[in-house]
């Protein structure tokens, strides 16, 4: 999970590693409600 203001980076880093790569929210305050609703990710 990146922060997301590092969205542009998401297909590099996906690239660069082979890791499937989330993009969290703007602020970390986010974080709690970002991981309610997206964990564990949708296997693709």
């Amino acid at each position: 999970i990146i922060p997301g203001r590092a969205a542009r980076l998401k297909g590099e880093i996906e690239d660069a590693t082979g890791w499937g790569v989330m993009v969290g929210p703007l602020d970390s305050s986010g974080i709690p409600k970002y991981l309610a609703d997206n964990w564990p990710p949708e296997e693709t």
